[in-house]
């Protein structure tokens, strides 16, 4: 197993019932985007577990071919370390 590229994290991510591993790249502070992901429709709440245990929940922005938009319901704090990772 590789690890993936730099600024990219392995992730559990739950939505419309699924349990998927899946990627979280572009990270900022208001969302996620995601890679390696389901068919998913704008507006369903997901859920997404870091390898590191940090759960983060949202709702889906955009979905297409395989890559997906993810709101937070949190924002990130200026000086969270996933800003600056």
């Amino acid at each position: 197993q590789t690890s993936p590229p730099r600024g990219i994290q392995t992730a559990l991510v739950m939505a419309a019932g699924l349990k998927v591993r899946a990627f979280v790249r572009d990270v900022s502070a208001g969302g996620f985007g995601l890679e390696q992901m389901p068919v998913l429709d704008p507006g369903q709440p997901i859920s997404v577990e870091l390898e590191t245990g940090r759960r983060f929940t949202g709702s889906v922005v955009w979905y297409k071919s395989g890559r997906a938009g993810m709101r937070l319901n949190r924002a990130l704090t200026p000086n969270d370390p996933l800003l600056w990772g």
